[in-house]
């Protein structure tokens, strides 16, 4: 089965269905900050320069203090490259963080 997110509680606990991909991959994959995190406890080194943060006016400082132009914004819950913003200017920044509660923030690469 490939079900859909919204599905995937009433087939693995209410109908006890097995599900593809695992519970753990719906569980990590459907999030980005929950995969950073677990990234982070498993192989930190392997993990761009990250910040995830509320979207509040010291965080928004904090962001732009301790992230060099050009950086990476993204929404926590897109995939396929939906979502990621190139940030180039404290303008790009500021537009991101209007449209988003949560600041989810890399390196560029």
């Amino acid at each position: 089965m490939f079900p859909e997110y919204r599905q995937v509680n009433r087939l693995v606990y209410d109908l006890q269905t097995h599900i593809f991909p695992s519970l753990g991959s719906y569980r990590l994959g459907h999030d980005k900050i929950e995969m950073t995190r677990a990234f982070w406890a498993l192989c930190p080194q392997h993990v761009p320069h990250s910040a995830i943060l509320p979207a509040t006016p010291s965080s928004i400082d904090q962001v732009l203090d301790d992230f060099t132009h050009p950086f990476v914004a993204k929404e926590v819950r897109n995939a396929m490259r939906r979502g990621v913003h190139l940030i180039e200017s404290r303008s790009d920044f500021a537009v991101y963080c209007q449209n988003n509660d949560i600041l989810y923030v890399q390196e560029y690469l």
